[in-house]
Order: structure tokens, then C-alpha cells, then sequence
């Protein structure tokens, strides 16, 4: 009794230990298993990494493309004064602000008052990004109306200093304007779009929030009467012109 009763046990005993290697096996298993798992989730980290790698190099090139189209395209603000049919062409002076653009941030309720270009010139304004801008204008055959609406309304300021309303800093109601008669109209520039006025065209306006702005004038060959005219108004008798009459193209200066 007690010989069998020991074999059993030690036939049990067998069976425990078989089954505790099996367990050990499987676990193994799983082991490489779980190995072989984490390796393709590197190799796919690896691809992933890569793969975004070259999307980020075709990216940068596609802006260096664009940057390379920009500094020659006619519409590049910089460039636009240097076109064959621009007059401007033939100043032989690089006037920031006029034939260099100038670059401008704004801000909410950040105004530009009214105003016209130096020289009567047209100007050209690109919103490159930001909140929208709204713009107040007066068509150039409205303006000597317009001034008289300025005079009506700032008659102590203007009597003060003759020359204040062509310094960019007052601001009359368009309303004002609108109930004397005078013609005016009201835009709303977004981001990607431009602005253009014409000769005498007095503007103004103001930004809905921060955003980035670029402006330039230029001036086309049925600009040059108003050139005239300009030279001989008191705000260029009374203030330096833009463009140096001594240091201008001979070609421009006998246009």
C-alpha cells in the first residue's frame, strides 16, 4: 500500500512538473511573440518617421518654388514699380513707401485716416494675413468736394494749420460726406485679396483685429496729368515731394 501509494505520488508529482514546463514554454512564446510585435511597431515608427521626413522636404520645396515664382512675378509689390508700362520705372530714386513697399501690422480698430498718395499716384495694398480691413473711399473727380467737407467739419483745426488735412491725421465721418453729396464708397479687404485707388482718390479705413498688410504705389501713363496737378496743389508747394525733382530720370522729368 504504501509502494503504490508512493508511485501515485510520484506520478502526480510528474504531472506537475510536466505541467510547469508547458506553462514555461508558452511564456517563452509569447516572449518572442511580443518581441517580434515590438520590432514591426519600430520598423513602422521608422517608415512613419520617414515618410513624414519627405512629406516635410516636398513642402519646403513647394514654398521654395512659390518664394522663387514671388520674387519674379509682376504682382511682387517690389517688383510691380519696376514693369516697363509702370512710369515709376523711370525714377531713378528707390522711395520707400512709394516704389518700395512698406510692410504693415495692425491691430483692432487700428485707423488710417484720410488721405490721398503722395504725388496723386495710385496705390496697390495686399493683405497677406489677419482679420479683415474695412476701407472708406472718394472717387478722384469727388475729392475738391470732399475737401470742403473736410473744411466744414474741421474749420478751427484747418484755420489753425492750413495744411492738416493732407498729414494723415483727421478723420470725418464718411456719413458726413454722404449727407453733403459727396460719393463714397466702403470695402472689405480679407487676406489674399487686394486694394487699389486712383489718382486722388482720398481713403481711409480700419482693421478688425492684428493682421499684416503690404503697400506700394505705382503710377500708369494715364496718371501723368494728375501729376501735373499734383505739383502745382498747395499740399506739394507747401510739403517736400516725394520723389526729389533733382535726382528724377530725364525721360520722367520731360513727360
Amino acid at each position: 500500500g504504501g509502494g503504490s501509494g508512493g508511485g501515485g505520488g510520484a506520478r502526480k508529482g510528474a504531472k506537475k512538473g510536466g505541467g510547469g514546463a508547458a506553462a514555461t514554454a508558452l511564456t517563452e512564446k509569447e516572449l518572442r511573440a511580443l518581441e517580434r510585435e515590438k520590432e514591426r511597431r519600430e520598423k513602422e515608427k521608422e517608415r512613419e518617421k520617414e515618410r513624414r521626413e519627405a512629406e516635410r522636404a516636398k513642402e519646403v520645396e513647394r514654398q521654395l518654388g512659390l518664394a522663387r515664382k514671388y520674387a519674379t512675378v509682376g504682382w511682387n509689390l517690389g517688383n510691380l514699380c519696376r514693369l516697363d508700362r509702370c512710369v515709376l520705372a523711370h525714377c531713378n530714386d528707390n522711395v520707400s513707401g512709394m516704389v518700395v513697399p512698406w510692410l504693415y501690422v495692425g491691430m483692432l480698430f487700428a485707423s488710417f485716416c484720410w488721405h490721398v498718395e503722395d504725388h496723386f499716384a495710385h496705390s496697390i495694398n495686399y493683405m497677406h494675413w489677419g482679420a479683415p480691413k474695412t476701407w472708406y473711399g472718394v472717387p478722384g473727380d469727388q475729392a475738391d468736394a470732399f475737401e470742403g467737407v473736410m473744411r466744414e467739419q474741421l474749420a478751427e483745426l484747418i484755420e489753425s494749420e492750413a495744411g492738416l488735412m493732407y498729414k494723415m491725421v483727421t478723420m470725418v465721418p464718411p456719413g458726413e460726406a454722404v449727407r453733403a453729396g459727396v460719393r463714397v464708397c466702403r470695402l472689405l479687404q480679407k487676406p489674399g485679396t487686394f486694394v487699389v485707388t486712383w489718382p486722388r482718390a482720398y481713403h481711409a479705413g480700419f482693421s478688425h483685429g492684428v493682421n499684416c498688410a503690404e503697400s506700394s504705389n505705382f503710377a500708369t501713363p494715364d496718371w501723368l496729368p494728375w501729376g501735373r496737378q499734383s505739383a502745382s496743389a498747395a499740399l506739394f508747394r507747401t510739403a517736400r515731394a516725394a520723389l526729389p525733382r533733382s535726382r528724377r530720370s530725364p525721360h520722367l522729368a520731360s513727360l
